[in-house]
């Protein structure tokens, strides 16, 4: 993968296998416990097994990340990039515009925007994130009293469904703002694009994606909308995480997926047709129905870009469910090894077929995410 597709690509895939192994480990101590207390403790949480598995999910969590970095300095060593010097000017994104100016390091010519214009936008930006989140907390009020409303009429599964689509609805339509927003501040690297770009979605995805469960095992069965008493399920808040954990888990699995695989295929045959050939990934019939006169070169080029910062947002979002609801949820880390697993099967095509070739990036770590 790395000689293919450069150090950022090879990356993605070896914390994906990082994560594979250690997901392992805790799926069968996982399930090891929840059988225990099934059979012993009778789903009770009055037992001394879950202040051992709470105690050994620190330990495993603190463990992953400082393996994972050890991990990834190895491979940065025998990939060469680790020696990258600090003083090396990274290049502009072609997005970038500005004046031209002498860059006083490299003393050629470069595009320049002064931060005082930027400052004003990023400002901006964060008073709509602002904005947004009190917006998201409102909205999730709504979606919770919902799904009360559902699950008094005897519809609980149903409810838990539509919470958890709507986050993940959600989770889209504040990503595509977020984009436009960090477009608009103009950043001249990569780096920082996406450092600004990390920081804007993953404060927002964090309220989204948790706080629905948060809000289950810690005030559900202690509060109520007006008029409109709350209980968890079965009067057992905890398995009501588990079941809502269950839902969300299913609902990414399949819906995302669904999203990544048919997206792509959706855009290449668009432009199939607006450029009058029939792209081969998109036929069932193979490389003979494409028109002789367009190169393979062509063709792929008017392919989607890969997006490798939403699948790996999307990987830490599915890692901090198998974490922070370890002691809830002790299988949720198998749920999470089987979703990661066909990610980074779909992933894989999606790279070769699907996404048009990205361009080798050499990078001494997994940054922003580490």
């Amino acid at each position: 993968v790395r000689d293919y597709f450069g150090e950022q690509v090879a990356f993605y895939f070896l914390f994906l296998a990082h994560l594979h192994r250690w997901l392992s480990s805790a799926a069968a101590v996982g399930l090891l416990f929840w059988l225990l207390d099934l059979l012993f403790s009778e789903g009770s949480t009055d037992n001394g097994c879950l202040l051992l598995l709470c105690l050994g999910s620190c330990s495993w969590a603190s463990a992953f990340v400082h393996c994972w970095r050890r991990r990834a300095a190895e491979k940065s060593l025998c990939w060469g990039s680790a020696q990258l010097p600090p003083w090396r000017v990274e290049p502009s994104r072609p997005e970038f515009w500005g004046t031209q100016e002498v860059n006083p390091i490299t003393g050629r010519m470069d595009r320049h925007y002064p931060w005082s214009e930027r400052i004003w936008k990023v400002l901006f930006s964060y008073i709509v994130i602002s904005i947004s989140l009190l917006a998201l907390l409102l909205a999730l009020s709504i979606v919770m009293a919902l799904r009360h409303l559902f699950a008094s009429m005897g519809s609980r599964i149903f409810a838990q469904v539509v919470v958890a689509v709507l986050v993940d609805v959600m989770n889209g339509v504040f990503s595509s703002m977020a984009r436009r927003l960090t477009d608009a501040e103009n950043h001249r690297s990569q780096s920082d694009y996406v450092h600004h770009l990390v920081t804007k979605t993953f404060v927002f995805k964090i309220v989204n994606c948790y706080a629905p469960l948060y809000y289950i095992a810690f005030f559900e069965g202690h509060s109520g909308f007006p008029g409109m008493p709350t209980e968890c399920m079965g009067h057992n808040c905890l398995s009501d995480v588990g079941s809502q954990l269950t839902v969300f888990l299913l609902t990414r699995l399949v819906l995302q997926n669904l999203t990544e695989l048919l997206l792509p295929c959706a855009v290449l045959w668009l432009r199939s047709l607006a450029e009058g050939y029939q792209d081969p990934a998109t036929s069932a019939l193979g490389s003979e129905v494409a028109a002789p006169d367009l190169p393979k070169a062509e063709r792929e080029s008017l392919r989607r870009d890969c997006d490798l910062f939403g699948v790996m947002e999307e990987a830490l979002i599915s890692y901090g469910y198998a974490t922070l609801f370890f002691v809830t949820c002790p299988w949720a880390p198998l749920m999470v090894l089987m979703s990661s697993v066909a990610q980074c099967f779909i992933d894989q095509k999606k790279l070769v077929f699907l996404y048009r070739r990205p361009f080798p990036v050499s990078t001494a770590n997994n940054e922003p995410w580490d």
